[in-house]
């Protein structure tokens, strides 16, 4: 059996729609997937929709951001309840974390002489829950300022860097 717990669509951080997703595990031969995209489960509907009447078994999933001891942690859950309303406040939290700090991202940026807009980097966004670095990163290589998403967070967007903005994670535990 072939399967990974871990994906995402472009609902986050990924470049495929969740139907794409589901098309590109069944071609891959792949019998279980997750859609465990970045505190979102905007994806959920979409992917179900699309795996329906395929051999795939499809897991519903999240990518929780929390921190332990002031260290970022990606905790995975699996086919949680999706209306519990707590988890949605927190969800929203770090969503709006997210999307906080896109502007400050790009400040910095230009503070560096890197000629970039919220548009350039929404483009790359389109249908995500939330605005993130891997945007801006993907906006940076389209701008030509690096080669690849790799490069523009070593040089950018990781901590320490200079484009590098903290933003609000739930506690591990709460979490």
């Amino acid at each position: 059996m072939r399967i990974d717990l871990h994906t995402h669509s472009n609902r986050s951080d990924g470049t495929d729609s969740p139907s794409e997703l589901v098309a590109n595990a069944v071609a891959a031969g792949l019998d279980v997937i997750a859609i465990t995209d970045h505190d979102s489960t905007a994806g959920w509907d979409e992917a179900t929709e699309a795996a329906a009447g395929t051999s795939l078994r499809l897991v519903h999933g999240i990518e929780i951001s929390t921190l332990l001891d002031y260290r970022s942690i990606h905790l995975l859950g699996y086919e949680f309840d999706p209306t519990n309303a707590p988890l949605l406040e927190e969800l929203d939290r770090i969503l709006g974390g997210r999307d906080g700090r896109l502007p400050l991202i790009l400040k910095a940026l230009q503070s560096h002489g890197v000629a970039i807009t919220e548009a350039d980097v929404l483009r790359w966004s389109d249908n995500a829950a939330a605005t993130g670095r891997p945007h801006v990163a993907d906006a940076l290589v389209e701008l030509g300022v690096v080669k690849d998403r790799t490069e523009a967070f070593d040089v950018w967007l990781k901590p320490g860097r200079p484009a590098y903005i903290d933003r609000y994670a739930a506690d591990l535990f709460d979490a």
